[in-house]
């Protein structure tokens, strides 16, 4: 009956559907950092081929039987935020709108990246803004600041938590959660608070936090050499491949550079 619903949240089986102008007050409005431009350059960096093995790890299974965190834990440069691209690549091959993502970045140069507010605002934005309808709580929350005063934190909490529980369930991508600046476990107690409706992924160079260690599944690529061998084999190939200069990548010399590379890579 209605071929774009996906674009519409339900409230009392009402649609609020806004204009594109209102949309793009809305969002003026909210100020919600952007991630998708993080998103893009991990699936842009991803080599054809590797990251598959996570598909089929133990754990990673497991997580997508049930609501709940995987915690990803990997050094700097071992992959971490390519191989959420595997992972966002399979969530979002599902039948499924309910995906949402947030990438920490120290490197933003608003900051707002890297704060609770701003992984709040990142979310609310994804969650309850899409193209040309609104969840209408939070369509209530703009009219009544009309679009001027900026909503706190418990504002923008209790709207994420009518969202959640209107959705009923959803996946969410949390990558770089060591960049959150200073205030990670307020990031941690939100991600805690909703692992019984939210199937959660979060990547991170430290290991799992202690507020959820005991519920978190892991995965932690040190652990996983054979693994990270091969996407490293495959990484050295594809950039001999397409190098600028006529190789042949059959030759013994160039079998070599592989493994040189490969072998002093450590993990990485």
């Amino acid at each position: 009956m209605f071929s774009n619903a996906h674009h519409f949240t339900i409230k009392d089986s009402q649609f609020t559907v806004i204009t594109d102008n209102e949309v793009g007050k809305i969002r003026k409005w909210l100020q919600a950092p952007d991630c998708s431009a993080n998103r893009a350059d991990a699936a842009d960096k991803k080599t054809e081929g590797t990251g598959q093995w996570i598909l089929s790890h133990t754990e990673y299974k497991k997580w997508k039987g049930q609501p709940g965190i995987l915690w990803i834990q990997g050094k700097a440069g071992s992959g971490k935020t390519v191989l959420s691209a595997t992972v966002w690549k399979d969530l979002s091959d599902m039948d499924t709108n309910a995906f949402w993502y947030h990438y920490f970045d120290i490197r933003d140069n608003t900051g707002n990246k890297s704060t609770y507010r701003g992984f709040l605002l990142s979310l609310v934005s994804q969650m309850g803004l899409e193209n040309k309808g609104i969840n209408p709580d939070l369509y209530d929350l703009y009219k009544k600041f009309k679009g001027h005063e900026k909503p706190a934190i418990k504002e923008l909490e209790e709207i994420l938590n009518v969202i959640i529980v209107q959705r009923n369930g959803g996946y969410l991508l949390v990558d770089a959660m060591d960049e959150c600046a200073e205030e990670a476990s307020k990031v941690m107690a939100w991600l805690y608070q909703f692992s019984q409706k939210l199937w959660i992924v979060v990547t991170s160079r430290n290991s799992v936090d202690v507020g959820v260690e005991q519920s978190a599944l892991r995965i932690i690529l040190g652990n996983e050499p054979l693994h990270t061998k091969v996407d490293i084999e495959r990484y050295i190939q594809s950039k001999i491949l397409n190098a600028e200069y006529n190789f042949d990548s059959k030759e013994t010399y160039w079998k070599q550079v592989q493994e040189t590379l490969k072998n002093g890579a450590d993990g990485q």
